[in-house]
């Protein structure tokens, strides 16, 4: 089963001076090391110019000299061997700029490629796409009227670019409805807030709740109202949930970092970045005289990077903080937007230099080790089936969706195989659930017997007990 989610890959931003270095409240220490050597903003062109002039003259596509000078900066930022740095046009800053806002223009979607199908995995509460009626487990069958079935996920999500007040109609295939449903939305204003948080009361005790989904541009100010209320509340121990969150701003990081860690000789971390033959290492320390009066453990998974892995290492490295999860993804660079000179608005993300933990560690194609692994079970990585218009999954078939759905029936008290194999056992279970539930009894997974099977697994996700991961944190802050 391939995955691929249809949310920004946030790296963080860098928001360091590049020409000098500076020291706040002994917070950020620089050193410089090298010599600078500032080259001359000439490059000879004579070869590449004449390589696109004969292009441009000869070649039987006709290229025009706008679409061979775009292949040019393709190439040079392709011959990095870096997926990090990317060229912006205007409209790209725009876009990657509102990431790191509490709220942006858009549907409010999440969506995975599953069986080389696009299913809607996320329905942002209050979003245009939830007041239109999209529902999670939806398929895409078209946007505006164009099949998106048999293209690739950056088609498909081009085909979603519009502008505010603009309408998107998406055909959807939805379990229980046999035609396609078309629904349209109208692009707005989508509120996906940076932090979320509550307080859980287990064994007595008050564990505080704060999951921060992106380092951006007020989490640092929403973190520190929320740890306030949360203390206010006399809490006894703290969670910090960073699962899914792919990065941001490090100058956000680094202010939260720094009141939940103490100011010593040993940095939260540092950064060196080269710039024209000198290297400027910025190291950050924390601000507290006296530790936290309360245990804090910090949650990560596979989709923890960037921000969020600086953030981890410091709190296990510097504060010896328990860390709890799966291994994260492993991004040790970090990026600078610099604005271009030749086209107003345009600019370059480049990645400027690598940042180490508190003990020195580059954890680049590595990752942050959690202090206690907790792999997620088959039920919580299990998915919501779903079926293409009219389609039926029968008995002697293989596929991941079966073996998907074979999962759910393990969960629903069944004993079924899981790897996609449509045996009788499954066709079995099947066949109960039919008849328990007044269906006719074909042993074959149509719509409406898997609006049940569906309905079992969001009932075990949707409780927050089932979270593993949670619930192992709780346990180790409460001594279980």
């Amino acid at each position: 089963m391939f995955k691929k989610i249809f949310l920004i890959t946030l790296v963080f931003a860098m928001s360091l001076t590049l020409v000098g270095c500076k020291k706040e409240y002994v917070i950020e220490t620089c050193e410089i090391t090298g010599e600078a050597d500032f080259p001359e903003n000439e490059i000879e062109y004579d070869l590449l110019s004449e390589v696109i002039y004969i292009l441009e003259g000869t070649h039987y596509t006709v290229p025009t000299r706008e679409s061979l000078i775009e292949g040019a900066i393709e190439g040079v930022i392709s011959s990095l061997d870096d997926p990090y740095t990317r060229y912006f046009d205007s409209e790209d800053l725009i876009n990657y700029e509102a990431n790191f806002n509490e709220s942006y223009i858009g549907l409010g979607v999440s969506i995975e490629t599953i069986d080389d199908s696009f299913v809607i995995r996320e329905v942002i509460k209050g979003s245009p796409a939830e007041l239109g009626g999209i529902i999670e487990n939806d398929v895409l069958a078209s946007i505006d009227g164009i099949s998106v079935f048999d293209i690739s996920y950056s088609e498909m999500s081009d085909l979603l670019d519009a502008d505010e007040g603009e309408v998107v109609e998406f055909g959807v295939i939805r379990s229980g409805i046999e035609s396609i449903n078309i629904i349209p939305v109208t692009v707005g204003i989508v509120f996906y807030p940076s932090i979320n948080y509550s307080v859980i009361e287990r064994e007595n005790e008050l564990i505080g709740y704060i999951n921060i989904r992106i380092f951006a541009n007020l989490t640092a100010k929403l973190f520190l109202d929320a740890l306030s209320d949360l203390e206010s509340q006399g809490i006894d121990a703290l969670v910090i949930d960073l699962r899914g969150n792919r990065g941001g701003h490090l100058s956000t990081t680094i202010n939260i970092l720094k009141w939940l860690l103490v100011f010593n000789d040993t940095p939260m971390g540092n950064f060196s970045k080269n710039h024209y033959g000198r290297v400027y290492s910025y190291y950050y320390y924390g601000a507290l005289a006296e530790p936290k009066d309360y245990d804090i453990v910090t949650l990560v998974n596979e989709r923890s990077a960037s921000a969020s892995e600086i953030f981890a290492s410091a709190m296990q490295e510097h504060g010896d903080y328990t860390i709890l999860g799966v291994t994260t993804f492993g991004k040790g660079v970090g990026q600078n937007n610099i604005e271009l000179e030749e086209v107003v608005g345009d600019s370059l993300n480049v990645t400027t230099g690598t940042w180490y933990t508190p003990e020195g560690n580059w954890i680049q194609g590595i990752g942050v080790v959690p202090n206690i692994i907790q792999e997620l079970n088959q039920y919580e990585e299990a998915y919501e089936g779903f079926l293409l218009n009219g389609e039926v999954i029968m008995y002697d078939t293989v596929g991941e969706r079966v073996a998907n759905i074979q999962v759910i029936l393990n969960l629903m008290g069944y004993t079924v195989r899981t790897d996609g194999y449509y045996d009788i056992a499954t066709k079995e279970a099947v066949m109960e659930i039919q008849t328990n539930n007044s269906l006719p009894v074909t042993g074959n997974v149509n719509s409406d017997t898997l609006v049940i099977i569906n309905e079992a697994l969001s009932v075990y996700q949707n409780d927050p007990e089932n979270d593993s991961q949670l619930e192992a944190a709780l346990d180790y802050l409460t001594g279980n």
